[in-house]
């Protein structure tokens, strides 16, 4: 129960953050950002996260997430949080990047059926 609640703290602490404290959480999370994107509560904190960065700090929080990407898009939660960040996408940069990453990988992740 504990960490539902930290993740709802967080949730409600991000749109009121400056740009500094947003570059601290992320130098936090940036080695553990696929664990939380597929954990139940976590992907709603990172989703939030995400609306909440400027675009260099999305840019690196996509190159950060590149490597696992894939896995991430297949999972039931975390295809939402990852939906939630290419939303937000409104630079070249981004959106190549984004491009490169799942290139080779379209048709495998069209047909992804999620457990339940």
């Amino acid at each position: 129960m504990k960490i539902i609640f930290l993740n709802r703290i967080l949730q409600k602490f991000f749109p009121k953050a400056n740009q500094q404290e947003i570059d601290f959480v992320i130098y936090e999370i940036q080695d553990k950002m696929e664990e939380l994107m597929l954990d139940s509560y976590a992907n709603y904190m990172f989703q939030t996260l995400a609306q909440s960065c400027s675009s260099e700090q999305r840019y690196y929080l996509l190159q950060k997430l590149a490597p696992s990407m894939i896995r991430v898009a297949r999972d039931r939660k975390g295809t939402h949080s990852l939906q939630a960040i290419v939303s937000l996408i409104n630079r070249d940069v981004e959106d190549k990047l984004i491009k490169q990453t799942l290139e080779g990988h379209v048709f495998e992740l069209a047909f992804v059926i999620f457990e339940f």
